[in-house]
């Protein structure tokens, strides 16, 4: 039977053999993570096979010493939790006079970030960065989140994210969406600051963690179908022609840059950050610098990132926002 704690942490913090949260954690030869006791009783009784795969595997073990921070980041953040919960429950039947000038918040900071880092499936590190770049993507708007910050506000108990938007114009677009789709749920934003590109803005915890927080695991799966959609969309082709097996995007976008390579292996993907990773052939080097060039010089900001020239296929990372927003209105004039 799954313990309390076992029953909210994310999946990757309990061991597959015993469904509850790891204190020894190991790397197995199938490349799974299980509690070191019960792999090795396993190892003892001569069944020396994965417990997930059913794959013959050796007894090496490796430590997964940076799971085993993440969960025990995990477990102080519940018992602060824990004890906030409690400290609020005694406070309901006694409270002081100066405790009454402040509001007292449903949920605590410290478990409205176990809740999302559950949520979302990421990384105590991760959190800040995962959560932002959820939140500002179900408004449509691409933005990387790197330098986004969630804290308490200590004046009202709500919630007061740091964000960052490209344009004065993208930060009115979030406002706008989240105020007519979820009202009462921005509580209040600052001005844009137009050097840093970022807003601080103030949401209400409740809604955060009890209407928010749910879409946000739904929204991080199915935002590069969205997206592919709004593509298709943008260079006005069928849905078949945009989707993984097409090459509708792949060949405008060589082809906009004078170059006539054969795209038919050609792919792309979403990335975690929101971004977009491209897939494209090339006859050589050469003809992948002056794509490489071609975009940069044209579109700054489109390339975010360009690995090594690879054959068949060379790998860049691209802003999803330019790429809809302004790369697809081009294209979509190009004759192919």
């Amino acid at each position: 039977m799954l313990n309390s704690a076992s029953e909210t942490a994310p999946n990757h913090f309990l061991c597959p053999i015993t469904k509850e949260i790891m204190v020894d954690p190991v790397i197995a030869e199938d490349g799974y993570t299980y509690e070191r006791t019960e792999i090795m009783r396993l190892v003892r009784n001569n069944k020396i096979c994965s417990p997930v795969n059913r794959q013959q595997m050796s007894d090496k073990l490796l430590p997964n010493r940076a799971l085993k921070d993440t969960i025990e980041e995990y477990k102080k953040l519940v018992e602060t939790a824990r004890q906030a919960a409690t400290k609020q429950n005694s406070s309901n039947h006694t409270v002081s006079p100066s405790a009454q000038t402040q509001p007292t918040p449903i949920y605590s900071h410290d478990s409205i970030l176990a809740k999302l880092m559950q949520e979302l499936d990421c990384e105590m590190q991760e959190v800040n960065t995962s959560a932002a770049q959820v939140l500002v993507a179900m408004a449509g708007l691409y933005k990387p989140q790197d330098g986004a910050i969630i804290e308490r506000d200590i004046e009202s108990g709500n919630t007061k994210l740091t964000l960052q938007f490209a344009t004065a114009q993208d930060h009115q677009r979030f406002i706008q969406h989240y105020s007519m789709k979820y009202p009462g749920f921005l509580i209040e934003q600052d001005a844009y600051d137009q050097a840093a590109k970022q807003a601080v803005i103030a949401m209400d915890s409740k809604m955060l963690n009890e209407q928010i927080k749910p879409l946000l695991a739904e929204h991080k799966s199915g935002w590069f179908g969205k997206m592919m959609q709004d593509l298709a969309t943008g260079l006005n082709v069928p849905y078949a022609e945009i989707d993984l097996g097409g090459d509708a995007l792949e060949k405008r976008l060589v082809r906009k840059a004078g170059i006539n390579t054969s795209q038919a292996q050609a792919q792309y993907r979403g990335n975690t950050d929101y971004s977009t990773r491209l897939h494209l052939a090339f006859a050589g080097n050469a003809e992948y610098q002056k794509f490489a060039d071609y975009y940069k010089r044209e579109y700054p900001g489109f390339i975010l990132r360009q690995e090594e020239y690879e054959t068949p296929l060379t790998t860049l990372h691209v802003s999803t926002k330019l790429l809809l927003e302004t790369i697809a209105p081009v294209l979509r004039e190009l004759a192919v």
